[in-house]
């Protein structure tokens, strides 16, 4: 049985390079890592698409999302040691709230994706959300590509987004059965990645 862990957090919060950065640890020690994202699976990238250019209702954009979660979940290679999937639950709850719908509306399918999550564990990402978002400005700068849609929406409506996403990742109905809470500011590359590996120590 695989090490499912399910990464969260806001754009910015340095996830991506942490996963990245475990992924390699992995490697050197002989293990298998599945990464799964909205861009590797083809038909994740093609929702993704979809929402990104549409203009759609609140509505229709989260069931594109829970299809895009069964999607990431269908892809799940149980042969590997190690499998990542990048932004899952914690996201797709935090824009049902975000979006003005009650979670409660949605329990029959959040539950449905947790049960093929079947034994999982979450790491979330949380540096100050300040600190966040000025990476992603600086970010579009440097690599000269424009802010996403949503991050076009400012930094109200980020943060609330930001506040979100802390406040579900204290919900151990939704985080699995460990989670580890890290502040990708206060630590920096090497130190977050001593912080996973050692919460993931076998």
């Amino acid at each position: 049985m695989p090490n499912l862990i399910l990464f969260e957090g806001t754009d910015g919060s340095g996830k991506t390079t942490l996963i990245n950065n475990f992924k390699n640890f992995l490697e050197k020690k002989k293990k298998t890592c599945q990464i799964i994202d909205k861009l590797s699976i083809d038909t994740a990238k093609s929702i993704t698409s979809v929402y990104n250019k549409a203009e759609l209702h609140k509505l229709t954009e989260i069931y594109l999302r829970v299809a895009r979660e069964f999607s990431k979940i269908n892809a799940i290679d149980n042969s590997y040691d190690y499998i990542i999937i990048d932004r899952a639950i914690i996201s797709l709850i935090s824009t049902i709230n975000i979006y003005g719908f009650k979670t409660e509306e949605f329990d029959a399918v959040i539950n449905k994706i947790i049960e093929h999550y079947d034994i999982y564990s979450t790491v979330f990402c949380c540096p100050p959300f300040e600190i966040a978002r000025k990476r992603i400005e600086e970010r579009a700068l440097t690599t000269k590509t424009p802010l996403s849609k949503k991050e076009q929406k400012g930094f109200e409506y980020n943060k609330m987004i930001y506040d979100n996403l802390v406040s579900l990742s204290q919900n151990k109905k939704i985080t699995g059965n460990q989670v580890l809470i890290i502040d990708s500011h206060e630590n920096n590359e090497e130190q977050c990645l001593k912080l996973v590996t050692e919460f993931y120590k076998e």
